[in-house]
């Protein structure tokens, strides 16, 4: 197995769902040869056995002299012991060939479908909002976990069944042209009328099964936003409407899947029925051959066993067209979010950024979602190691300014410089190496205190884990827990109240040693002795991080503030005092307030 995954390959236009897969199973070359090896051996063992069982019966009635012109039946008693001794030897055959086949294909399927989780993955944690903004969580989790699982039944059920249908078809065609070749050719009439047939249902099959999915993957987005609301939904009493809703898309999601199994039925229908057909023609020319004396008893076995085996394939197909339309249609989902250009990437040749003071410096800067504008033509410059405070009303733009400080996001217009680099110039993990974001909503994973603490410095030692721990104002109450730092808390900070998440998140970015730090409504969880000290931690910073907050209510973090700047409408409109110590100005708190008539 390889070391690493390399680049997806669907780095351009989506591929075909062969090339696709064949992109991922090359990187397992050992694996995928093993599997076809085994694959093939497993047909090729029971397509002997039309000629073993034709070899017995010719030698149970005694039929002797030439055999089908390919060798000689001299004793009779003899046939039969070699052709039962030949079926034994093909049931062992058949046997171990199905374990092995299955286990070699299994093991390629599971670690290439590994490797394409692991490649959605990084490219999902590495791409920018606008890309899980175009998706929601939701649907990407469902492409993840359901689609890459009718990826995985593609390849052990479809991309091997298509390389063994490929003997399955000539081998039969082989033999039959060597052994009679006008019941070959009436048994391999039937094909064509299949194909065409197969075709039609296909098509139609491949657009019922993508709207399935579709609504498969806004049922589970429905079913996440269901469960990470359960609080609202319980608290509102809208336990009924959202049963109702999640039942509605259930009803749907059963009426497509039923829709689409209707055309697998249909392909089931025709290709058994055309099966049957045929064979009945074979056994009518064969049997008229038999009484003609033109064919011995077993030689008419071996021709209809050969036909039978030819009609396999088709047969197969039945049982595999749901599975390869499902599949299908996932590798072009999957597709879809492996090719997304995310808005945010590094040029080619990016530099990493150089660690300076930490200045920022906004240049005439406009963003907006859509057609709303967030950020309308913003300048404003933060000097290194001072604390600045940005005060606005809701929707004045004061957390998309930080989202773009911390390049989640990229300028529509203008530019965002540090120490004068343009943060579009250099490497997006330098750049995040430097600076430590804590948003207004931080996010708490499953798993103990200490795991969220390092996420972004998972080598951070015990001892830093502790301190920042201490300077973010959380181990007081992390010491008062059972197990410490050890202690398990649900995702989404289940166990926690909202200041004990904000002060771990806070002493997540502690831990990583910034050199800027960006909050988000720092205080907006905590209460008087958590924001006290979190006025500590900003005093103790101050000379030496360059800190950025934004804040409705800041009276408690005054003393350590250097600079205010207000913010309206997607502009700077009040550029505060700068430096004091004492209270914030009257404008500030009353902004904060989202109170009317706010001095500019």
């Amino acid at each position: 197995m390889p070391a690493s995954l390399p680049p997806s390959p669907t780095a351009g236009r989506p591929l075909s769902p062969l090339r696709f897969v064949l992109g991922y199973l090359r990187q397992y070359r050992a694996a995928l040869l093993a599997a076809i090896v085994w694959s093939f051996a497993f047909v090729l063992i029971p397509m002997q056995v039309p000629f073993l069982t034709g070899a017995l019966v010719n030698g149970i009635t005694g039929q002797g002299g030439v055999f089908l012109g390919l060798y000689t039946v001299h004793a009779p008693g003899e046939v039969v012991v070699l052709a039962v001794l030949g079926l034994v030897l093909a049931a062992v055959g058949i046997g171990v060939t199905a374990y092995l086949s299955t286990a070699a294909t299994a093991e390629l399927s599971r670690t290439s479908v590994a490797g394409l989780r692991k490649d959605l993955i990084r490219k999902l944690d590495r791409a920018s909002m606008d890309v899980h903004g175009r998706f929601g969580s939701g649907e990407l989790l469902s492409r993840i976990i359901v689609d890459t699982q009718s990826i995985r039944d593609f390849i052990e059920t479809v991309f091997f069944n298509s390389l063994q249908s490929t003997i399955r078809v000539a081998y039969p065609v082989a033999m039959l042209a060597l052994l009679d070749p006008m019941i070959g050719l009436v048994a391999a009439a039937i094909l064509p009328v299949q194909w065409v047939l197969t075709r039609e249902f296909q098509m139609r099959l491949r657009a019922a099964t993508r709207v399935a999915r579709t609504t498969q993957g806004r049922l589970t987005a429905r079913v996440k936003e269901n469960l990470d609301g359960i609080e609202s939904i319980q608290t509102s009493a809208a336990e009924e409407t959202a049963i109702a809703g999640l039942s509605r898309e259930a009803d749907r999601l059963a009426a497509d899947q039923v829709g689409a199994r209707t055309y697998t039925g249909l392909i089931s229908g025709s290709t058994w029925g055309l099966a049957g057909l045929g064979l009945a023609l074979t056994w009518w020319l064969g049997g008229e051959q038999v009484l003609a004396g033109q064919l011995t008893l077993g030689g008419l076995v071996v021709v209809t066993g050969f036909v039978a085996l030819l009609y396999v394939p088709m047969q197969r197909f039945t049982s595999i067209a749901n599975v390869y339309q499902k599949g299908v249609v996932a590798l072009e989902r999957v597709q879809e979010v492996l090719s997304s250009p995310s808005g945010v990437t590094d040029l080619p040749g990016a530099p990493p950024l150089a660690v300076g003071p930490g200045r920022i410096e906004v240049r005439g800067v406009t963003f907006g979602y859509g057609s709303r504008a967030a950020l309308r033509g913003v300048s404003i410059e933060f000097e290194a190691g001072r604390v600045t405070a940005i005060v606005g009303r809701n929707g004045s733009g004061k957390s998309t300014l930080l989202k773009l400080l911390d390049r989640l996001a990229d300028p529509q217009e203008g530019a965002v410089l540090i120490d004068g680099q343009d943060l579009r110039s250099v490497r997006l993990d330098s750049l995040r190496g430097q600076v430590a974001f804590v948003p207004q909503s931080p996010a708490i994973f499953a798993g103990t205190i200490r795991e969220n603490v390092r996420l972004g410095a998972p080598a951070a030692s015990e001892a830093e884990v502790v301190e920042a721990c201490h300077r973010a104002g959380a181990l007081e109450f992390i010491v008062r827990m059972r197990s410490g730092l050890d202690t398990l808390v649900g995702a989404g900070g289940t166990g926690l109240s909202g200041g004990e998440v904000q002060r771990i998140a806070i002493a997540r970015a502690l831990v990583r040693r910034p050199r800027i730090l960006l909050l988000d409504e720092p205080n907006s969880a905590l209460d008087g002795e958590a924001e006290g000290a979190l006025a500590g931690v900003l005093r103790s910073l101050r000379g030496r991080v360059t800190v950025v907050l934004v804040g409705h209510h800041l009276e408690g973090l005054s003393g350590v503030v250097d600079r205010i700047v207000h913010m309206d409408g997607g502009r700077v409109v009040g550029p505060g005092r700068e430096p004091s110590t004492g209270p914030l100005p009257h404008f500030a708190i009353a902004a904060s307030a989202g109170l009317e008539g706010a001095p500019a």
